[in-house]
């Protein structure tokens, strides 16, 4: 599932909880000598469930139910091994772009005994058990007509539906030709609202829900043959036709009507003859078994077999295959961490049903169906026995499931808790009612007691014998800004200064520069950073020799993809000692590509690394790097270049981790002054020498160790960064005098008053002191009442700075940098959609040569007022857009890796268009837990880690020994004669290897 993470539960190391529980005197040895009931787990629910469709959420609050209800194709193990799920064998051709599953339909044993069975929905009401369905392969594409279907609110669907041969295409025909519809046939086939008011209309979304469908189902059967190849191409590029007359006084085209685009009326006309029940039943079937995006087989023969590719005719095996998913790209580097994501997870026929008695389909079953008010289908290890959705959810092992003796937790129990304080998840572990708890940094009483301040996670060194240090990878996520670029007045009718602000380059660069965001990791890691973090020691240091300041914390984030989601050995290097800096491998993308590509724009090298390829060999100032451009400007005679590019690459040279590559980093300000060709913008030479030089001098001067001079010219460098971000907004008629300002208003959430929220409003006092009164920006904060006037504000875009986290679904960066583009996922909080829009009737007259994956943007018509000032804004996501998506269409993994890079690289270091702040947990969490952490899911993408079934729990906390013991029991793989240590399913061992299909004709 996606895990999308808002800042209400992401503050500190373990999931905001509260306890109405006192846990007084309960000594260390009176907790190692509890015992639990090892058949029922107690946890946490973050907040309701937004939804119970498996392919309909980005939230990890939803995740933490819903991995345990449904299952799908594939999943990882504990090992990190994927592992056939529902499918017992799985296989790919040569160049990765198609894939082949085999549903299973019969039980399976292993050599040593162990059994997997057939695949069952069991349908529960009102907590009990009615019956059970087995799993077709007509599930499968019930999900794929789902997910694709836009009035189905499936929001988790974007990082794979984009996978699919045509899936960006036909979302873009599916767009197009609703516009179309609206605009020319004034909503006769796609609309989902009255006539009058706008109000949605249930009458409306059926007939509109029903056409999508067709379309959807009609460009799958078509991407199986060239000529409906041709076909779709032709739909792709469509546009709609304007008639013109004329141009307003402002000089816009004015339109009094629209010609007939034929491609999309020729669809609509095919889509017409599919109305009738009997011929839209055979649309189903025929684009379901012989469709070119994905297909399934309705026959025990399957769609084909598949031989393995090596070995002789009379030594190579053959499998059957019922279920085939054909890519646009090869993926063999990721998409097996795709197929057990949540949009490819099968959903019942009840969810795609024009008829359901119980209102349960398509949008309804994204935002309606609850098991209050429905029969629901499960088809995981679990069932929900009861919801309520303001204090807890219970769920029961599922007898029908078929690896149900794996099920070792018999019970789970997840409350909803709703205090905010550091210490309450431990309250309820001492309590005994929750199963595990992260010892929260910030808990000052829980770390002593537990923790100690010599501790050792490596060691599993600790005050407290039962507690342990164990890997949280897959708990990796990237906190990280967000701009509102359409912050809108109440009418809709105009859009906010701030906004208009914030949509200019010059704007985000100021804020990054000044902007002390460590403060936010160093309260988040507490005692990970040793108590140096406060957060006046932040502002400054102080002490002798430590004027400057501080710019590094344990959880400190520089890149958006988090590291190790995707190393490429390929290009390995012995460059540092075991290969690793602070545990992450040279090879990982965040060095070897970001970190390369970010010394090579800014002209640094990473003093982590000794000789690495991550670092810019010999003159590390290239002609058109940033460093070279900064000593080009520099007045001073004389000065010492040695020094300042020491300077450069000691504290800016290094993404990895923990040191502030953002704050105070010159070369990222020199931005500023600099147009999208590198060139220094008109105006501003002056300005950029003045700057050069002080950066020099404030290097200089460091050595000084005086406080006050290192603020004088910290202060002196505000002035003029601030005399260029005001001319910019002067030009872009933003700001209209020298005198005027802007307060960009920073969303908090009212539940974290007494955690989070000072050091933001620190943070936000101290840039406004130091940008001083006459900055064109300042910085105000915005609290809400409370969580749920939080989510209303964060919703409604009631705010200019916003911050959101993200984890991966699957183990490419795509699924990161996709969030960003024009379209992508982040789009719900930059707002840029509500003042820009694809130009549908330019698709065609401009060829984009340099990169035809750039969208065509354009502002809206209500706003041509603003055209200016949203400019460069445009060309930023229009570019970055298609460098993402350039990615997304190369299968050499080096390659794509590189253009990814290109395109982090730029969104990042260049155009700001976004800026990471914080991990919110380190690679190994300190705990106490009764569940065994070795049968638990670590794998780095998606949320395993969140599913129960496969985890045992213990009687009581294991001391380190005990630990120790388990670990390298574990280590052994999973070829282990410990029964929880093994695989979880049994399927074929010769799965997920190339192959050679022939179709059954």
């Amino acid at each position: 599932m996606k895990k999308l993470l808002s800042i209400i539960a992401a503050t500190t190391l373990v999931t905001t909880a509260g306890s109405t529980l006192v846990s007084c005197g309960m000594s260390t040895k009176k907790l190692m000598a509890r015992k639990v009931n090892t058949k029922e787990y107690k946890g946490f629910m973050a907040a309701a469930l937004n939804t119970w469709s498996p392919g309909s959420t980005m939230q990890n609050s939803d995740s933490i139910i819903l991995e345990n209800l449904y299952d799908g194709l594939l999943t990882p193990n504990a090992h990190g091994e994927i592992e056939g799920q529902m499918a017992d064998w799985w296989g790919h051709n040569t160049d990765g772009t198609e894939y082949y599953f085999h549903l299973r339909d019969d039980e399976k044993t292993s050599e040593d005994g162990r059994k997997t069975g057939i695949p069952k929905w069991t349908a529960v009401r009102n907590g009990e058990i009615k019956y059970t369905e087995n799993v077709s392969t007509m599930d499968f594409y019930n999900a794929f007509r789902f997910t694709f279907n836009p009035n189905s609110s499936a929001d988790g669907a974007a990082p794979t539906n984009g996978l699919f041969k045509n899936g960006t295409a036909l979302e873009g025909i599916l767009s197009t030709i609703s516009e179309y519809d609206a605009t020319v046939l004034k909503g006769a086939n796609f609309s989902r609202t009255t006539a009058e008011g706008g109000e949605q209309n249930i009458g409306s979304e059926y007939i509109s829900t029903r056409n999508f469908d067709i379309i959807v189902m009609l460009v799958n059967l078509w991407t199986a043959t060239e000529e409906g190849q041709t076909i779709i191409d032709k739909l792709a590029d469509a546009k709609l036709n304007p008639i013109k007359d004329g141009k307003d006084e402002d000089g816009n085209d004015i339109i009094v009507g629209y010609n007939p685009t034929p491609e999309f009326d020729e669809l609509i006309t095919e889509m017409k003859t599919y109305q009738g029940e009997t011929a839209f039943q055979n649309l189903i079937a025929n684009s379901a078994q012989n469709g070119g995006m994905m297909a399934i087989s309705l026959s025990s023969e399957g769609l084909g077999t598949a031989a393995t590719s090596e070995g002789t005719t009379d030594t190579r095996t053959e499998q059957m295959y019922n279920i085939k998913y054909t890519l646009e790209n090869a993926s063999t580097s990721f998409f097996t961490s795709a197929a057990g994501y949540g949009s490819m997870k099968p959903l019942p026929d009840y969810a795609v049903s024009y008829s359901d008695s119980q209102n349960r389909s398509w949008y309804n079953f994204s935002k309606r169906y609850q098991p209050s008010l429905n029969e629901m289908w499960f088809s995981g290890a679990y069932y929900v026995q009861s919801y309520k959705a303001s204090s807890n959810t219970i769920l029961l092992k599922n007898p029908n499931y078929y690896q149900a003796d794996r099920t070792y937790i018999e019970k789970l129990i997840f409350t909803l808790t709703r205090s905010q304080s550091v210490d309450s998840n431990r309250l309820w572990f001492e309590g005994g009612d929750a199963s595990e708890v992260a010892i929260s940094p910030n808990d000052a009483s829980g770390w002593k007691k537990y923790v100690g301040d010599d501790y050792n996670s490596e060691e599993q060194k600790f005050a407290f014998e039962g507690t342990h240090a164990t890997s949280t990878v897959p708990s990796q996520y990237t906190f990280t800004t967000f701009y509102n670029y359409g912050r809108l007045t109440n009418d809709g009718k105009d859009i906010s200064k701030s906004s208009r602000a914030l949509a200019q380059k010059s704007v985000r660069l100021y804020l990054n520069y000044f902007m002390q965001r460590t403060q936010y990791p160093a309260y988040v890691a507490g005692k990970l950073d040793n108590d140096k973090n406060t957060k006046e020691s932040l502002a400054w240091d102080g002490g002798e020799g430590k004027n400057v300041k501080t710019r590094s914390s344990t959880l400190l984030r520089n890149t958006f993809t988090i590291p190790k989601l995707a190393t490429n050995t390929t290009e390995s290097s012995d460059a540092v000692e075991n290969g690793k800096v602070n545990g992450i491998p040279v090879e990982d993308y965040t060095i070897q590509n970001i970190g390369t590509d970010y010394n090579e724009m800014y002209g640094t090298k990473n003093t982590q690394l000794e000789s690495s390829s991550s670092s810019v060999e010999g003159e590390t100032s290239t002609n058109d790097s940033r460093l070279k451009t900064l000593e080009d400007n520099i007045t001073i005679p004389s000065y010492d270049q040695e020094l300042l590019e020491n300077f450069y690459n000691e504290q800016f040279g290094s993404l990895i981790d923990g040191n502030d590559a953002f704050y105070q980093n010159d070369l990222m300000a020199l931005g500023m002054f600099l147009d999208s060709e590198g060139k220094v913008i008109e105006g501003l030479q002056t300005d950029l020498n003045n700057f050069a030089d002080l950066a020099y001098t404030s290097i200089v001067d460091r050595s000084k160790n005086s406080k006050k001079l290192d603020q004088n010219n910290e202060k002196a460098k505000a002035k003029i960064l601030g005399d260029v971000v005001r001319k910019d907004l002067r030009s872009k008629e933003i700001l209209t005098s020298d005198t005027d300002s802007i307060s960009l208003e920073w969303l908090l959430n009212g539940a974290l008053r007494l955690t989070l929220n000072p050091r933001v409003e620190y943070l936000v006092d101290q840039f406004n002191a130091t940008v001083g009164d006459s900055s064109p920006i300042t910085l105000k904060t915005r609290t809400s009442n409370d969580v749920s006037d939080y989510l209303n504000l964060s919703k409604i875009g009631d705010y200019d700075i916003y911050v959101s986290g993200w984890g991966p679904d699957y183990t490419d960066p795509y699924n990161f940098l996709h969030t960003l583009i024009w379209g992508g996922e982040y789009g719900v909080y930059t707002n840029i959609g509500k003042v820009l829009e694809n130009d549908s009737s330019a698709k065609t007259e401009t060829v984009k040569e340099e990169n035809p994956n750039e969208p065509n943007l354009k502002i809206k018509d209500s706003f041509k007022q603003y055209e200016k000032a949203y400019a460069e804004i445009n060309q930023s996501i229009t570019k970055y857009t298609g460098v993402v998506e350039t990615a997304k269409g190369q299968g050499d993994f080096t390659e794509r890796l590189k253009t990814l890079s290109e395109a982090e690289t730029y969104a990042l270091y260049d155009a700001a268009l976004t800026t990471p702040l914080y991990n919110k947990t380190p690679m190994k969490t300190i705990q106490l837990s009764y569940l065994d952490p070795f049968t638990r899911s670590s794998y780095i993408a998606g949320s395993s880690n969140l599913r129960l079934f496969g985890v045992k729990m213990i009687e009581s906390l294991w001391d380190k020994d005990a630990f120790l013991a388990a670990q390298a029991q574990f280590e052994k793989g999973s070829l282990n004669e410990v029964e929880e240590y093994k695989k979880l399913y049994v399927y074929d061992p010769k799965s997920d290897g190339e192959v050679i299909a022939t179709p059954r004709e």
